[in-house]
């Protein structure tokens, strides 16, 4: 993997005060926070220490703090983070979000010194892409800070992904992915399994492991007991999920950073997760990652992956959603992964992220997912609906490809978006040892989802889809999505037959239209070609045949020649 790039940015120390009393660490120098960084890139200061002293915990007993402001705007805090062991480097990161100059006043104190040091840097416009936000004119959307464009949510999963030893797999994961369309990707920041995760073919070796260590360990090799040091970070974890992170926001790909995801087979037990909750150690852990991670523009918190099955009480997301907010300068959007009904209308998630597969909810995931919008929207709320996991590719012989790509279409027509889960079939660790998929995002020819998804999102991405709202009402058969006067779109999902048995005979809707004239087209989404139809003038309109009896896409469009 290529290695984590910043500014290359002059040095500077400015002291304004320096006072010590007791044992005092030897000279300290300031460097970086001068010259010109990108908007939406981040600067980094880091402070060097000579001499740290042994008997202090750099990870508990020194702050970093910083004030930045710009054109005369309210200051921004920003806090930094101890990046050794020794207490030798520390660093504070800061991503500016709009173009001018910017001024800074550091502050750094360990061990009984006082240093202070002051710097500008120019930010400058360079077409990056901010972070990710709730579009204020559509808030079921997304769009990115400083981008017109809005964000067609497409996620898949990879836990493991900074699991691979060899951080070119890594990359290769990440290109595989973004080639496929995926925008936003699930990612452990920290997680412990024992082989054979959910009894997957997923075996930890030589080149992939399934146990990460965000602390110091005095057992790293032991899932169960590890000795974590909770006072006391490992850097080089850090270093390489922020390594990641990087490759990532190249490729445009925003990481959803799980912090909490952890159990052994087939059991949920609060032991697997080392943190007491509401406990000073839990505080410390959130607030670290925020520091360090806060200033990449390609990040979104989930406070904690199924996280009713270790922090039962209610109350535990709400209370660590403030702590993340109090201490992101950068408010990147948060939500936590499942029981979405247990938090709605809590109104601290920025968008809902939920678990719904299909046989285990009663109704379709179109009624579940429609009826959560809803129920989400009658809270005096709109934010997005994410069905974050509906079932992996291959799990079982209904669970096959084709049927989580037409999952995938019932999700879009309630106007939400998904995530995709990938096969895992071939396994790591286990021959052939070729996959890995939403273990680990490495990829194989079994794994065929992204290419069959592929359809769905360069269709949606071919218009303005945000304007559109589930309006079923409309059809007399299948699923429509609407902004009546300018576009329909109807999905007619068809029979659960495998491709080559279908047939030629085709079905029909009746569709309620305002008389305007619109261009009408079939779209095929298993293989995303159209098929044109003439143009369409009508109060109710009878469709033709579907060209098969396979699931088909009507496309209605106001024609304005």
């Amino acid at each position: 993997m290529r290695p984590l790039v910043v500014p290359v940015l002059l040095p500077v120390v400015v002291w304004l005060c320096a006072c010590t009393g007791g044992a005092a660490p030897g000279e300290i120098r300031v460097v970086g926070g001068v010259g010109e960084a990108e908007v939406f890139d981040f600067v980094e200061l880091s402070v060097e220490v000579d001499d740290p002293p042994a008997a202090r915990n750099p990870f508990v007993d020194a702050s970093l703090t910083a004030e930045l402001v710009t054109g005369g705007g309210p200051p921004i805090a920003v806090e930094g983070f101890c990046d050794s062991t020794d207490g030798s480097i520390y660093r504070l990161r800061f991503m500016p979000t709009s173009a001018g100059r910017w001024d800074w006043k550091l502050e750094f104190r360990f061990a009984g010194a006082t240093k202070r040091a002051s710097g500008q840097f120019l930010a400058v416009e360079a077409g990056r892409e901010g972070p990710l936000r709730r579009d204020p004119e559509f808030p079921a959307h997304f769009r990115r800070q400083g981008s017109p464009d809005r964000f067609f949510y497409y996620g898949a999963t990879a836990y493991w992904l900074t699991g691979w030893k060899d951080e070119a797999e890594i990359e290769r994961a990440l290109d595989r992915m973004a080639a496929g369309g995926v925008n936003r990707l699930r990612v452990l920041l920290y997680g412990r399994h024992h082989d054979r995760p959910w009894n997957r073919p997923i075996v930890a070796g030589p080149g992939f492991d399934l146990a990460f260590e965000p602390w110091s360990a005095r057992n790293p090799d032991s899932v169960e007991r590890p000795g974590f040091d909770l006072t006391r970070f490992d850097p080089a974890h850090w270093r390489k999920f922020e390594r990641m992170l990087a490759a990532a926001r190249a490729r445009g790909v925003v990481i959803s950073v799980v912090f909490y995801m952890s159990h052994p087979p087939g059991t949920y037990h609060t032991a697997s997760i080392p943190t007491a909750a509401f406990g000073e150690d839990e505080q410390r852990y959130f607030r670290y990652a925020v520091n360090r991670l806060a200033a990449f523009a390609n990040v979104t918190w989930d406070v904690g992956n199924e996280h009713d099955q270790y922090r039962r009480v209610v109350e535990w997301p709400s209370w660590i959603a403030s702590h993340i907010r109090d201490q992101d300068p950068y408010d990147h959007l948060l939500s936590a992964h499942n029981s979405a009904r247990s938090y709605l209308g809590g109104g601290w998630y920025d968008y809902v992220l939920e678990q719904a597969w299909d046989g285990i909810v009663e109704d379709s995931l179109f009624d579940y997912m429609l009826q959560l919008r809803r129920d989400q929207a009658a809270t005096g709320r709109v934010v997005p609906v994410i069905n974050e996991e509906y079932g992996y590719e291959g799990i079982s012989a209904e669970r096959d490809t084709d049927s989580r790509r037409r999952l995938a279409w019932e999700i879009t027509m309630a106007g939400c978006y998904q995530t995709t889960g990938e096969t895992d079939r071939q396994g790591t660790g286990v021959a052939p040892d070729t996959g890995g998929g939403w273990a680990n995002g490495r990829g194989d020819a079994t794994m065929r989802l992204l290419d069959v998804q592929r359809p769905l999102l360069d269709l949606f991405t071919s218009f303005a889809w945000w304007r559109l709202e589930p309006r079923s009402d409309l059809v007399d058969d299948g699923l429509c999505l609407a902004a009546p006067g300018e576009r329909y779109v109807v999905y007619l999902p068809g029979p659960d037959a495998p491709a080559e048995t279908h047939v030629t005979s085709g079905r029909r809707t009746t569709i309620r239209l305002d008389g305007k004239r619109y261009r009408a087209r079939w779209f095929d989404p298993r293989g995303g070609e159209y098929t044109v139809l003439p143009s369409v003038a009508a109060d109710t309109w009878t469709t033709p045949d579907t060209p098969d009896s396979g699931d088909w896409v009507l496309l209605l469009e106001a024609d304005e020649s």
